[in-house]
Formats: structure tokens, C-alpha cells, sequence
């Protein structure tokens, strides 16, 4: 699971091979509103994460 970069040659090459790829950062999140719900019993804000997760990332490219 990588997210840092999030595109990686292994994913521009699946993708051309017509492979259906999902980046790190999107399994992170799916972790992570999996993690949030188990553990508060409550619906996860997914956009406010992804776009937590997504402003994050792009600062680190930065």
C-alpha cells in the first residue's frame, strides 16, 4: 500500500495493460472510515477525510 507518490509506475502500467487499479491512499481511507465507524458507532464523514487524506498528500508532494 503505497501513498506516497500516488501514482506509481506500477499503477500507470496496470492501467495501460487495462487493469483496474485502487491507489494506497485509496485503501488508507477505506481503512481508516472502517476504523472510524467500528470504533464510535457512528457514520464516518468520508468526504471530509478523503479530502483531508487527498489535501495531506499533495502537501507532502509539495
Amino acid at each position: 500500500m503505497i501513498y506516497d507518490p500516488l501514482e506509481t509506475r506500477f499503477l500507470r502500467e496496470a492501467r495501460a495493460a487495462g487493469g483496474k487499479t485502487i491507489d494506497g491512499l485509496q485503501m488508507l481511507l477505506a481503512q481508516a472510515v472502517a476504523q472510524f465507524e467500528t470504533w464510535t458507532g457512528l457514520e464516518a464523514p468520508v468526504d471530509t477525510m478523503k479530502s483531508a487524506a487527498l489535501f495531506l498528500a499533495q502537501e507532502q508532494e509539495s
